[in-house]
């Protein structure tokens, strides 16, 4: 063996990591291997030192993940490197490293994709295709299936990416599939309708087939069932015909009728499957929960409809999580890759992550119950993110943090989702728990009678749990605060608690980062006294600064969120420049931007342009009352007459009533909606949401309760009044949706 070689091994078994290191980089110093490539090297160390090469790339990978490049290592030379090493471990049979691959899937996602340049020099796509190739590229047709259909707008070439992970997705076995995958061939007719032309469809559709030794009859008959259940599909099922001319001769001699594919279970088998699950675990199901789950897999795969398959899985996992957290996990993640829209898939795969964090604990694991549950709460952060104003996802993260130990990070939580989603029930609730129990402990009345008045709005609203707790709440109290517990005694009364220490700036994800940012400025907002106010500033930038190529998929929301907090510490001659510089660096500026610039300028007294003006009025859905809401508090900003601010309030109240769940042709002849109830019953939509956020803080704080009354004389100075008192609040929720666009 060549003398440079073995010194190399020698040092792959006295200090792994470095060595991987020296090889990445190019200079381990092996002359043998001076003129190979670094797969060329690693298929060398392979034939000898498999199991040491399997261990040092995957500790090395776990070292590097998430971090910035080495010292001295420009960006796009560690791009390149990296991207030389997916290359490498494309179909290599290290099971540590496709373990990894798979386990940290998001992280990897998230920490390559800054470093994309172009086709050639992607990390990320090398990182997806030794994905494809690993074993364990297993259950994730989903994510593959985005991918090919470039659904979050991808790079034209991922579209390859997700063919070839769907090629080569693995049975539970590691087994590749005996014949080309049905979903495959579903995804090639679908792709005929995203877009892509025909001759790249069918450039793309010749060189997949031709993968397959298949003759053109029997491409034919794999083709059949798949037009049978894409009967819907526009270009796909002729442009088929020009490589299958077969296919043409055959339909002309029959008629195919469209009917509906029945799900691949009845309401009744799934109740069963899930009451068997959460009482026996799923092991105790055996051979059946497998026939099941892979029966509702070949209902989505043939039918591109994942709405029962998220739905049947993420029950399952709930109901599994106490007994197999694991197997919950891989259900909950199965489900997210089908349908990263569903904002159920991350509440459940965050709790079973907690789930298997509450096992480590048992079993004396510190560091994986850590993980665990660090990853459950990035779990949640990441999903404030993609889903700004979900109530659902604001209250299972503030509960998370609680049973964390973290009280001060979850009361923010509740209280900035009470100020924002007025109708909210579950994040009354979740304060008053905290404020019942820590005035117990100290004694402080005060907030004891706010944890009392929280329950009963929440008791006015129609939440049954605030009715139960304020029953016996005066002595339950008394009871509590007579142990005199102490606060880690409190903690432990939630039978999920896990004391978590606080984590560092470099342990934050980038969500996490950028949601407890948007927190701390929030706070500001709020604080009495210019120290603390400029004290959480200071805190949220620090949690802003972190170079681009760690913020991941929020890299865009990054650079957002730092000119937004120039405009909270009112440095709106500096936002301004900022927003006007970042506007020039993008080819296709964001949503934000144009929203920080817009305000910016307002704020300074500037006119718009009506460019300027048309490109605002795009802001939501259509039909949707955030442009005039936008417009109205930019007017806020001017000295414009009462009668240009009342026209814009006579426009917006009846929308406003009408989201809000106030019927307009009930406008002056009610006081309040009928069914106490009806704020908290709305869609979860930012219309709804900014609907009733205007309507309590300031059309009924102004007693507005009709059009007459905004059209009398003396109205609109108290409601310009309280449209700046709650402007705070306005701007956080839409700053929130432009960050989140």
């Amino acid at each position: 063996m060549n003398e440079s070689v073995q010194k190399w091994l020698d040092e792959l078994t006295a200090a792994p990591s470095t060595a991987i290191q020296k090889l990445v980089l190019g200079y381990a110093g092996v002359s043998a291997w001076s003129r190979s490539s670094l797969r060329e090297s690693f298929v060398e160390i392979f034939q000898t030192h498999a199991e040491a090469l399997d261990a040092a790339v995957a500790a090395w990978l776990q070292e590097r993940l998430m971090k910035l490049p080495p010292e001295k290592t420009p960006t796009l030379v560690w791009a390149s490197h990296l991207q030389d090493l997916f290359s490498a471990l494309a179909g290599l049979p290290l099971p540590q490293v496709a373990r990894l691959l798979r386990d940290r899937l998001r992280d990897f996602r998230s920490w390559l994709r800054p470093l994309r340049t172009d086709e050639s020099l992607d990390p990320e796509a090398t990182y997806l295709a030794a994905l494809a190739w690993a074993d364990t590229n297993q259950h994730l047709e989903g994510m593959w299936q985005g991918l090919a259909l470039r659904r979050d707008r991808e790079p034209a070439y991922y579209t390859d990416i997700g063919l070839l992970g769907l090629r080569k997705t693995r049975d539970e076995r590691g087994q590749l599939p005996s014949k080309a995958p049905f979903l495959v061939l579903a995804t090639l007719i679908d792709l005929a309708d995203t877009g892509l032309s025909q001759k790249d469809w069918l450039l793309t559709t010749r060189a997949l087939l031709g993968g397959y030794h298949y003759s053109l009859e029997t491409w034919v008959r794999e083709f059949e069932p798949v037009l049978e259940a894409r009967q819907d599909a526009e270009r796909g099922p002729e442009w088929l015909k020009k490589v299958l001319p077969q296919l043409r001769a055959k339909q002309q001699g029959q008629q195919h009728y469209r009917h509906d594919i029945r799900p691949a279970h009845s309401r009744q088998e799934v109740e069963a499957a899930i009451s068997e699950v959460k009482a026996h675990g799923p092991e105790a199901l055996g051979e059946r929960l497998a026939t099941f789950l892979e029966r509702e897999r070949a209902y989505v795969n043939a039918t591109r409809n994942p709405h029962y398959i998220v739905r049947t899985f993420n029950r399952l996992a709930e109901a599994a999580r106490t007994h197999n957290p694991d197997w919950a996990i891989a259900r909950a993640e199965e489900a997210l890759a089908w349908d990263k829209d569903n904002v159920r898939n991350w509440t459940v795969l965050a709790r079973s992550l907690w789930a298997r964090g509450l096992r480590e604990q048992e079993s004396g694991n510190e560091v994986g119950t850590e993980a665990d549950c660090r990853e459950g709460l990035d779990t949640l952060w990441t999903a404030r993110f993609r889903f700004p104003l979900n109530h659902v996802v604001r209250n299972e993260l503030a509960r998370m943090h609680r049973d964390a130990g973290d009280w001060t990070t979850a009361e923010t939580i509740y209280r900035e989702t009470m100020s924002e989603l007025v109708g909210d029930c579950g994040s009354r609730t979740g304060l008053s728990y905290i404020l019942f129990h820590r005035s117990a402990e100290t004694g402080d009345t005060l907030e004891r009678d706010e944890a009392r008045r929280l329950l009963q709005e929440g008791e006015a609203l129609g939440d049954h749990s605030s009715h139960q707790f304020l029953n016996g709440f005066d002595q339950r109290w008394q009871r509590l605060a007579s142990k005199q517990q102490t606060p880690s005694e409190l903690v432990s009364e939630s039978e999920d608690s896990i004391a978590l220490p606080q984590p560092t700036l470099a342990e934050m994800r980038p969500a996490q980062r950028l949601g407890r940012a948007l927190l701390l400025q929030w706070q500001a907002r709020r604080a009495e006294f210019a120290g603390e106010r400029e004290r959480l500033f200071a805190e949220a930038e620090a949690l802003l600064t972190l170079p681009d190529e760690l913020t991941g998929e929020c890299r865009t929301a990054f650079v957002e969120a730092r000119g937004f907090l120039l405009l909270a510490r009112d440095r709106v001659t500096e936002a301004r420049a900022y927003f006007e510089q970042q506007l020039a660096a993008f080819t296709r500026p964001p949503l934000g931007l144009r929203l920080g610039f817009a305000e910016a300028r307002a704020r300074l007294g500037e006119t718009l342009s009506d460019t300027e003006e048309a490109e605002l009025a795009s802001f939501g859905p259509e039909g949707s009352i955030l442009p005039l809401v936008l417009k109205v508090v930019r007017l806020l900003e001017s000295t414009a007459s009462d009668d240009a601010l009342r026209d814009l309030l006579l426009e917006l109240y009846p929308r406003v009533c009408e989201l809000a769940g106030m019927p307009t042709s009930k406008l002056g002849e009610v006081d309040k909606p009928a069914d106490p109830t009806a704020l908290a019953r709305q869609p979860g939509t930012p219309d709804t949401m900014m609907a009733q956020l205007l309507l309590k803080n300031v059309f009924e704080a102004e007693l507005i309760r009709s059009i007459d009354d905004l059209q009398a004389a003396n109205s609109v100075e108290p409601i310009r009044i309280a449209m700046k008192g709650c402007r705070p609040d306005l701007f956080s929720v839409i700053e929130k949706l432009a960050l989140a666009a």
